[in-house]
């Protein structure tokens, strides 16, 4: 009995701690391959193709998610002017040779250029798109994002020297390389496009842990018919506080972009290892699970009002956009009213999931994970204060599951040219893996919904970029990247 009674109990250790290593296996820990370093000074990414899981059919989203960390900390390394490495990078102007939208300021040396955060529309454009989105065309400010200091959220857009490379290399550039491009021409991995969003500072010392740079913005006027618009090329000089980035680049075997988002946190102090994401508070639960209530962790809310700590029911017109007559121009003050409050509508960035109890799904554990081992390495390894990089982290990420298909399942490749990217068809795994809910605070503000009923129904980056026609340029693999639709435009072609 004695044996018997040590051999089960053998056996009970032997399964606890075979359990513990499975358990351990799912921790997204920060990779010790070599090769690859985080801090201090970070390894440029490889942007390899990641394994299946063992027994799956897909990789662990943890790899997607290292590759989006790495990825940041890698283009915002600070530079010999403390900036972020990748306000270096080229911008649309200087690949095209064209203002990407004529709200931007000139570019001049040493400043960032900027234009107000605008509501944008997707590769196929509803019919009941408003008429302002043709207006902005026309120069014409409409559903601008304003903080609460009445400053509109500006924003910026870079591209690594790869990605140029790759317009270059096929003429992109241009608008007969775009007409006469394969339509089933992929971008090159390695190829990444940032998208920034920035907040004017009038008190520097106020941010003093966030990214800040000087920036040019245009300086606006308003039209006897209610309009604002660009005072002809009049621009001001302002300081500007890093919001919110996406990273948005290309791995080996996967050609539609990893979509993935980074923005602000606040901490405690050195002990936390969990800050509040300080642009924007975060509904209670997902917006199909009423009442909605928004939860708000910290007093302070650049996009939000401020209010006291606990649940409240959203503030009046949240996460709806002000367009024209109703938005007013101080002329003198160069600021905006009313401002735009903003919350996060799906709290994890996930849709509901009516089989479980919760139907709002929590957090990614590998994302709270991972967000908690960079954090741990900044306060105990990389002691250096003055990297802005360690107030920042992943919001979350979306890719597609299967973009070459799956032969074992009959699934076709879901990257081709002419496709919508979407959940809408149900099957395992679905089309989209990773936070199929992502939105940006700062970015995506007033497109959050998966019903609008303002007809702003864009719930996730794969909404607007997708494979379809758009604007002129026939369904092409290239227009999952907004960068020559926006050319092809500005060059009088739509």
């Amino acid at each position: 009995m004695r044996v018997l009674r040590l051999a089960f109990l053998a056996a009970f250790a032997l399964a606890w701690i075979s359990h513990g290593a499975d358990a351990e296996d799912e921790h997204c820990t920060v990779p010790d391959t070599p090769g690859i370093i985080f801090l201090p000074k970070t390894s440029p990414p490889k942007n390899l193709l990641p394994l299946n899981e063992p027994g799956k059919d897909t990789p662990r989203d943890c790899e997607f998610y290292r590759w989006a960390w790495h990825t940041f900390l890698y283009v915002t390394q600070p530079d010999k002017a403390g900036r972020p490495e990748f306000l270096n990078y080229p911008t649309f102007e200087d690949v095209f040779k064209k203002k990407q939208s004529p709200l931007f300021a000139e570019q001049r040396p040493a400043t960032l250029s900027l234009a107000p955060r605008v509501l944008f529309y997707p590769n196929k454009a509803p019919s009941s798109a408003p008429s302002e989105f043709s207006d902005f065309q026309q120069a014409t400010v409409s559903a601008i994002l304003v903080d609460q200091n009445n400053h509109a959220v500006f924003y910026a857009l870079h591209l690594n020297k790869e990605f140029r490379q790759f317009i270059l290399d096929y003429n992109l550039n241009t608008v007969d390389g775009l007409k006469t491009a394969p339509s089933d021409l992929e971008i090159r991995p390695g190829s990444v496009e940032l998208k920034s969003a920035w907040l004017i500072v009038d008190d520097p010392n106020s941010f003093r842990n966030y990214f800040q740079t000087r920036a040019t913005v245009s300086i606006f006027k308003t039209l006897e018919n209610g309009k604002i618009v660009p005072d002809g090329t009049k621009t001001r000089e302002v300081t500007v506080a890093l919001l919110a980035i996406h990273v948005v680049g290309i791995i080996e075997g996967h050609p539609e972009f990893i979509w993935a988002t980074f923005e602000h946190v606040q901490f405690k102090n050195d002990k936390d290892r969990n800050g509040v994401r300080d642009n924007a508070p975060a509904s209670v639960s997902n917006p199909d699970q009423l009442p909605v209530m928004v939860s708000r962790e910290t007093k302070k809310y650049q996009l939000y009002p401020s209010g006291e700590l606990g649940a409240a029911v959203p503030a009046d017109n949240a996460n709806q956009p002000i367009r024209t007559p109703a938005l007013k121009l101080d002329t003198k003050n160069q600021t905006f009213s009313p401002s735009t409050p903003i919350y996060r509508a799906y709290p994890s960035s996930q849709a509901s999931d009516p089989s479980s109890t919760p139907p709002t799904p929590g957090e990614d554990p590998e994302i709270v994970d991972l967000n908690q081992n960079v954090r741990d390495l900044f306060v105990k390894k990389h002691l250096d204060k003055n990297d802005k990089r360690a107030n920042y982290q992943l919001v979350g990420a979306v890719w597609l599951n299967t973009p070459r298909g799956l032969p074992s399942k009959n699934i076709p490749a879901d990257f081709v040219e002419g496709l919508a990217f979407s959940n809408a068809v149900k099957r395992d795994p679905p089309v989209l893996a990773g936070e199929d809910r992502l939105s940006s605070t700062a970015m995506e503000s007033f497109t959050q919904l998966e019903n609008d009923p303002h007809g702003n129904s864009f719930p996730n980056c794969f909404s607007c970029h997708d494979t379809q026609a758009v604007a002129g340029l026939n369904a092409s693999r290239l227009n999952v990247s907004h960068l020559f639709s926006k050319f092809f435009t500005a060059a009088g072609q739509h």
